[in-house]
């Protein structure tokens, strides 16, 4: 954000400065962790976990500009300065919208989906990174924190934003993304998934079109193809992306992909040489250099910057232990996204055996134990060599490869189960990790590797 005083700053949240406030520093950037202050910080008090007024004087004495507070929880000890708001963490996205008001002069995307949205959002930032600094989340920042932090922290030289919004709840698409004030929007998928918030795939539709309503009125609407129609309802330029669609990038085969623009006088047909891990991720590249182009970007510019598009942490990354590879893919989980890593780990060459760590899928609603069912039915009709199973869903998942004539390992997290993984396990295997963040698979398996390595040096 531009360096704003504290009394605009106050002025637009609707809060009380506390007196002797003259001649404090611009805000220039804002933070809800006292540990993570930087010069120029405003410090949100959140009351989550922990309530963050127990921090502000750490946050003040950090180097925050000023604390923003509920009323009557000032600071302590006469550190600093602070704003007095009704809710702090409503203030927090009242401060982003107005911020993103008085600059909506800067190029702005809003992207949002029910997978892809943090590795739309990298390769976005990546293509169009000829055009100048480009301010992206830092990781999965798609809530009522994350949004208007992002929002908050694009330092000044910012020449393009880009904001991804999640959801679990109806109306809150639509509600974060008039924070946003958007040229520029993008749905990446609709598939069942948060079935346990939204009801059911129409409701996710619902939900995640409703981006269009929230972002500006005249921005352009990017959808997959099969969506264009629907999204006539709530975008006045609607255009696709995908097969059929206005941006489509084709495989043709040993590396060699074709990307096809369908709009205005740069239309035409752009080789390129790409590895992509999962299938979608060609849906997902499509979007993204619809978005480039929609910027102005050259499309050689773009395709030059293919071969280093970023994938986020614990969303497909390898890392070896002791020869063996671990494929972590356990930022999430949903039916679809199972599937294409399980795909993926019988598709890719491995020199041993496959098997897969799998976990619950998360917010799947009353159909959860069918979706559970149907992945353990699938995973065991494939050709994975062994598969164990934790969390609350591993008896639907048991179930399920049973009915085809098979059957997995429950286990219990931790330094049992890890080890019952890792005596199964030799060099040259490849060992997928897959199910929804709330079971934080990477800690079982660096407990697995940590395992290994104590069996090597034995």
């Amino acid at each position: 954000m531009k360096p704003r005083t504290l009394e605009w700053v106050a002025d637009v949240m609707g809060g009380v400065l506390s007196p002797g406030s003259a001649n404090i520093p611009m805000v220039t950037g804002a933070s809800v962790d006292s540990r993570q202050i930087t010069s120029g910080d405003l410090f949100f008090a959140i009351e989550a976990a922990r309530d963050g007024h127990h921090f502000v004087d750490h946050a003040l004495r950090s180097g925050a500009v000023a604390a923003v507070v509920a009323p009557g929880r000032s600071t302590t000890k006469g550190e600093g300065p602070s704003i007095e708001v009704s809710c702090p963490r409503s203030a927090l996205g009242v401060l982003a919208e107005a911020v993103r008001r008085e600059e909506r002069d800067l190029p702005t995307v809003a992207i949002t989906g029910s997978i892809g949205k943090t590795t739309t959002c990298g390769y976005v930032a990546k293509l169009i990174g000829s055009i100048g600094p480009v301010h992206r989340p830092p990781g999965s920042f798609n809530n009522d924190l994350g949004l208007p932090l992002t929002i908050l922290n694009a330092p000044e030289k910012t020449r393009a934003l880009v904001l991804e919004i999640g959801t679990n709840q109806p109306g809150e698409v639509q509600s974060l993304a008039e924070l946003t004030h958007a040229q520029i929007g993008v749905v990446t998928a609709i598939e069942a998934v948060h079935l346990e918030g939204l009801g059911d795939l129409a409701g996710v539709e619902q939900e995640k079109l409703s981006l269009f309503s929230g972002i500006e009125e005249s921005a352009t609407a990017w959808v997959p193809h099969r969506y264009l129609e629907a999204a006539r309802a709530s975008a006045r330029v609607v255009r696709s992306f995908g097969p059929g669609g206005s941006s489509e990038v084709l495989e043709r085969g040993h590396g060699e992909f074709l990307w096809r623009w369908k709009i205005g006088s740069s239309k035409g047909d752009w080789p390129f040489q790409w590895s992509p891990d999962y299938r979608h991720q060609s849906l997902l590249l499509s979007a993204a250099l619809a978005v480039g182009a929609e910027l102005g970007v050259e499309p050689v510019r773009m395709l030059e910057a293919v071969s280093q598009l970023p994938e986020p942490p614990l969303r497909g990354e390898v890392r070896r232990h002791e020869g063996i590879d671990f494929l972590l893919d356990c930022y999430n989980a949903s039916p679809v996204s199972a599937i294409a890593s399980i795909e993926r780990l019988e598709n890719e060459p491995a020199a041993g055996r496959r098997y897969c760590v799998l976990g619950t899928m998360e917010e799947l609603g009353p159909r959860e134990a069918q979706f559970h069912r149907e992945l353990g039915r699938r995973v065991g009709e494939g050709s994975i060599d062994g598969v164990f199973l934790v969390g609350r869903g591993r008896s639907w998942y048991r179930e399920g490869l049973q009915e085809v004539g098979r059957d997995g390992v429950p286990i219990e997290k931790g330094d049992r189960g890890a080890q019952l993984i890792a005596s199964s396990l030799l060099p040259g295997d490849r060992v997928l990790f897959k199910a929804s963040r709330r079971e934080m698979l990477e800690t079982l398996a660096q407990q697995i590797a940590t395992c290994l390595a104590d069996r090597g040096r034995e």
